[in-house]
């Protein structure tokens, strides 16, 4: 199974790469660092009637993890 899946990131690496991509997609990880981007998704879902009660799930979770 490892060898799949190192022959899928080494097609990754050989064939899907470029100097603006790739300063784009170090932005994109950095916002799951600091978890910049789940507090706006849980915001986001909070607004929404449909999405409310995961917004809520999500929400404790976060609040859960920051003790």
């Amino acid at each position: 199974m490892l060898n799949i899946e190192f022959a899928i990131l080494d097609f990754i690496r050989e064939y899907m790469t470029s100097p603006i991509m790739d300063s784009i997609m170090v932005g994109i990880t950095s916002l799951g660092n600091s978890g910049a981007i789940w507090i706006v998704l849980a915001i986001l879902m909070l607004c929404t009637k449909k999405y409310r009660k995961t917004g809520i799930i999500l929400a404790i979770g976060l609040l859960g993890s920051l003790v």
